[in-house]
């Protein structure tokens, strides 16, 4: 059997940590950018991890 070279599932969940924790950190606040514009969004960090699949 061949070794998995990437596994979607594993990233999925570590990416969702992180931003759970950025959004912890700052407070209710993601900071993301498109296109080399930034955006804020703000709202209770309760609600984000409502949002995020896993």
């Amino acid at each position: 059997m061949q070794k998995k070279g990437f596994d979607n599932q594993k990233y999925l969940s570590a990416q969702t940590k992180n931003i759970l924790a950025r959004v912890e950190k700052f407070k209710g606040k993601l900071y993301l950018e498109f296109g080399g514009s930034f955006v804020m969004i703000t709202m209770p960090p309760e609600s984000f991890r409502g949002m995020i699949r896993t």
